[in-house]
């Protein structure tokens, strides 16, 4: 049975009011200024206050989505920046919401500061929009169900610098490994195309790449150490027989090969992580 509300959710609900406010704000702003109207700049203030009563609600919950929703790797950078973003969305839309209470008389209109004000609030928002619409949800499925039960998303960027520990590398490999899963399956019901031989070639190439430093930084894991070293190795031996797959672009041997990583990443994780 599906949940009606989840905490997780609440923020994408909310920023709507946000989003749908602003262009409000901006136009009546604009005409305020055109006409020198105190009516429209009635309208304008009236939108701003609501809509930065509303902001406050969004950016509280987007602090408790960015707590308790599970983040992979790969995505850190954007995950900040969204955050730092949306509070200064916030911060901006309720200190110009203050100042206008502050400072207006309902016989003066809005001048050109205060429109230039608004829309430059307005450009941040749709950065921190376009952020958490675009990069964390559509791309990366954050907060979505069906992500968190594992389909994966591919990465986000094709950035080759190497991961600063063993986890973040783990995590890196998810995002790889997710997007060749993906990929394949898509071509096994509807035809493999050779940019998809061609990008789960790359896929495969950076996850054997990333497998060198789980093993590197595995050896630091104390007993599970050799284990975690001589897993890695394997999973980079199985990316290496993926990538060579999808050059010859033969679909069976990476379902083949896949299906190999896949029994080996089991094997790992039954014998380091659940036991």
């Amino acid at each position: 049975m599906l949940h009606v509300v989840r905490l997780a959710t609440v923020h994408p609900a909310l920023a709507h009011f946000t989003i749908g406010g602003l262009p409000l704000i901006v136009i009546a702003y604009g005409i305020a200024v055109w006409r020198r109207s105190p009516a429209w700049t009635l309208v304008a203030d009236a939108a701003l206050v609501v809509t930065a009563a509303l902001t406050l609600a969004t950016g509280t919950f987007g602090l408790v989505s960015n707590a308790i929703v599970p983040w992979p790797g790969g995505i850190e950078s954007w995950r900040w920046t969204h955050l730092g973003f949306g509070i200064a969305t916030t911060v901006l839309l309720a200190t110009l919401a203050v100042l206008r209470l502050a400072f207006r008389r309902s016989d003066v209109p809005a001048r050109a500061p205060v429109f230039a004000a608004a829309i430059i609030v307005a450009g941040v928002a749709a950065f921190t929009g376009w952020v958490g619409g675009e990069v964390l949800v559509f791309h990366s499925g954050m907060a979505v169900r069906a992500a968190g039960d594992g389909a994966f998303a591919p990465p986000v960027s094709d950035s080759t610098e190497r991961p600063k520990d063993f986890l973040g590398a783990m995590r890196q490999v998810r995002a790889s490994w997710g997007a060749i899963n993906t990929r394949l399956a898509w071509m096994l019901v509807q035809h493999p195309r050779d940019e998809d031989f061609q990008r789960i070639e790359h896929d495969a190439r950076r996850m054997q790449a990333l497998t060198k430093v789980m093993a590197d930084e595995g050896a630091k894991y104390g007993k599970a150490a050799d284990t975690i070293a001589s897993m890695a190795q394997t999973l980079g031996g199985d990316a290496d027989d993926i990538a060579e797959a999808a050059k010859k672009k033969s679909l069976q041997d990476i379902a083949h090969g896949v299906g190999e990583a896949s029994s080996h990443c089991a094997d790992c994780h039954e014998e380091t992580r659940w036991h």
